[in-house]
């Protein structure tokens, strides 16, 4: 009986650790980096920009008010904070229509990064910082915007003359999952893309009220079980549709017929009417640079044609235009597109080609770029850090210690 009962107790214990290891993994599952992703409606990281959003309409006359920017950050620091200082002032100054200083939202913006980075320095990347075996990641999404009430007939305070002038800006850290690893298998669980034929409001700016804008969509896609969806327009002028970008990414294309990379206008050095206005992420351009400079892949700035074709009748033809596809953003580094379904009758394609091993090449550049230590074998990640450094003039990396005060 005595050793009954301490097989029972024995049994016991084992059950309730089982219990509580069951009850912290799905607690555990609930926090994961990944449920920050700014691809779903519901993620944080939307939700934070929809109520600035709001904030912002309250102290407008502007219903765009605001304007927002997610930046990576790795355990190396802030990526390429000059480009999104610089987006920040020119969404601003469209969602605004008005000229606005720039060294003030300079200022502002850094302000409020240097103060959410003071705030929620746990949560900062660390370079030792390793969960399953994976590297820490995340973006800063800063949000900012000018109340421009208008200015009523009695004669205002002080105080009230300056909240019309002043800036608000708020900035926050969300832990993300790092970008796929190249190494993983994407064929087992596939990317899969849909199409919706729509047109931005201020498609080359990160406007405040983009993430209420796209809430239909965001239901479609959710709705069909894809992960992402590509807009895309018809262009009166031409008379034919183009594809533009994905809710949250940018597109590339491995076109069959040139077999160059398109990566959409947004690039272009000139401005052309048929040419359709897109946003110009940081990590495309990144990626774009590698493409060019380090595996030599012939980049197309142009708009990106569909991947469906048609013949005389009007009929999808069976040959896919596209050879192979992928999207990018801050928030989710780069995705290769497995699967799409297409608008017209449904049809489901899948994307398969040789251009499956370049699409590979340009997602270890970027992990390694993200990542790896500055002495990596080969000196690869110094090879690439002197790329970027030689193109854009600037160093990619912000220290988190050494943030300016303004630029």
């Amino acid at each position: 009986r005595r050793h009954a009962s301490i097989f029972m107790n024995l049994l016991l214990i084992f059950i309730l650790s089982l219990i509580t290891s069951v009850l912290s993994f799905i607690s555990s599952v609930k926090m994961r980096p990944e449920n920050f992703d700014l691809s779903r409606k519901s993620s944080p990281l939307a939700d934070f920009v929809e109520e600035m959003h709001f904030k912002f309409k309250q102290l407008s006359s502007n219903c765009r008010a605001g304007a927002y920017t997610v930046i990576p950050v790795s355990p190396k620091g802030i990526l390429d904070l000059e480009f999104h200082l610089t987006r920040l002032q020119n969404s601003l100054s469209l969602v605004t229509s008005s000229s606005i200083d720039h060294l003030t939202v300079n200022t502002t913006a850094l302000c409020a990064i240097r103060h959410s980075l003071s705030t929620q320095s746990n949560d900062i990347p660390k370079r030792k910082d390793i969960t399953e075996g994976l590297p820490s990641f995340g973006c800063i999404v800063i949000c900012i915007g000018y109340p421009l009430v208008e200015e009523s007939s009695v004669e205002t305070s002080t105080s009230s003359v300056q909240s019309i002038h002043s800036l608000i800006a708020e900035c926050r850290f969300f832990p993300l999952s790092p970008p796929l690893c190249p190494i993983k298998n994407d064929k087992e669980s596939p990317f899969a893309v849909n199409f919706a034929e729509y047109s931005r409001q201020l498609a080359s700016t990160k406007a405040s009220s983009w993430p209420q804008e796209r809430t239909q969509l965001m239901a479609d896609r959710d709705r069909k079980g894809v992960q992402e969806t590509l807009m895309y327009r018809k262009v009166l002028e031409c008379g034919s549709e183009v594809v533009t970008e994905g809710l949250t990414t940018n597109l590339f294309v491995f076109d069959r017929a040139s077999r160059s990379l398109h990566c959409g206008p947004s690039f272009a050095s000139s401005h052309n009417p048929l040419q359709q206005s897109q946003l110009q992420g940081s990590m495309a351009r990144l990626l774009r640079l590698f493409a060019k400079q380090k595996l030599c892949i012939p980049v197309v700035d142009q708009n990106i044609i569909p991947p469906w074709t048609q013949n005389e009748s009007g009929n999808m033809g069976n040959e896919c235009a596209w050879e192979a596809a992928f999207v990018c953003s801050s928030a989710r580094g780069l995705l290769p597109i497995r699967q799409m379904l297409l608008p017209i009758d449904e049809r489901e394609v899948f994307l398969h080609s040789e251009k499956d091993l370049r699409v590979q090449q340009l997602q270890i550049m970027l992990w390694t770029f993200l990542f790896d230590e500055d002495d990596a074998e080969l000196d690869d990640m110094r090879c690439m850090r002197d790329t970027f450094r030689n193109e854009f003039g600037y160093d990619p990396w912000t220290p988190f210690n050494n943030i300016p005060l303004s630029r």
